[in-house]
């Protein structure tokens, strides 16, 4: 029998491959299916074009995930399912020719067979993202976020950014009209900093209205991958992974700001300890939408 997984273990790799997954953006072989957005929409076919144009505001968004981890080769161990909620706050600020923007983790909730009950993130627990975009919608963290101090907490307002904000093409789009990019960031999970590479490809799908807003649907598939160490002196762990992941997202028209999105990830994760090998397959389905 393998050595089971101790319990420390455990909660990072599960941890660690819910911020990853999270971030579902490439031309993948995406997971079979994905849910179905929750809105009531209607297709707008006299609509022929668009030219997205991001505006500054604020806005707050709910996350709500839902998860299943296996340990591969922990003979001891089971599929552990995982919900989590989270409240989100984005502000975008007028800067020179561009925007600042600002994103917040407001609260968060954890319910999973690891713990008794659900446990809410408390004041030193929340963590918060600066960046810059552009008005096509690139954006740029700082570099306190590129390179993290993960010392002491975690920033899942770092991973998550990139689930709410989207690049756009300089000209306008259509129907089929596809682009793509890359982004990399760093974030803490746990005291483990994890680099994460994303390609992330989209296809603009229909314009509609939604909730009588002017809307676009767009098709998102992702390919990423993703590294860390440990900082710690006394801790030998590294972690490697990859994964792939499907979405569809509805943005307003007039803000170029997302509305709703639903998604499906899977993440393959490697910790790598003095104890030997611990290979984690996640499957995340997301569902975000404004309030």
């Amino acid at each position: 029998m393998r050595p089971s997984i101790p319990t420390k273990f455990s909660k990072l790799g599960i941890v660690t491959l819910l911020s990853l997954s999270a971030c579902s953006q490439g031309r993948p072989h995406p997971p079979s299916s994905i849910p179905e957005p929750a809105h009531t929409a209607t297709v707008t076919a006299e609509v022929e074009s668009w030219l997205p144009q991001v505006m500054p505001g604020s806005r707050e968004y709910s996350f709500r995930d839902s998860s299943t981890v296996s340990i591969n080769n922990d003979t001891t161990a089971r599929v552990l399912p995982i919900e989590t909620t989270m409240n989100y706050s984005v502000v975008i600020s007028p800067a020179a020719d561009s925007f600042s923007i600002a994103g917040k983790v407001d609260s968060s909730t954890i319910n999973s067979r690891l713990q008794t009950r659900a446990t809410k993130g408390d004041s030193t627990q929340l963590s918060e993202f600066h960046g810059a975009l552009s008005k096509r919608g690139e954006l740029r963290a700082s570099p306190q976020l590129r390179s993290p101090d993960c010392s002491s907490s975690s920033n899942s307002a770092a991973s998550r950014i990139y689930e709410l904000i989207l690049p756009y093409p300089k000209d306008r789009i259509k129907v089929g009209d596809r682009w793509t990019d890359t982004v990399s960031s760093t974030s803490c999970h746990g005291r483990t900093p994890l680099t994460q590479r994303i390609i992330r490809d989209f296809e603009v799908k229909q314009f509609l209205t939604w909730h009588e807003q002017n809307a676009v649907e767009v098709k998102r598939l992702a390919v990423m991958t993703f590294s860390g160490a440990s900082s710690e002196t006394n801790t030998h762990l590294k972690t490697s992974g990859s994964g792939s992941g499907e979405a569809t997202l509805l943005i307003d028209r007039h803000t170029a700001a997302l509305l709703e999105s639903s998604s499906q990830t899977k993440s393959m994760l490697t910790v790598v300890t003095s104890r030997g090998e611990f290979p984690f397959t996640q499957v995340t389905s997301t569902h975000i939408t404004v309030k």
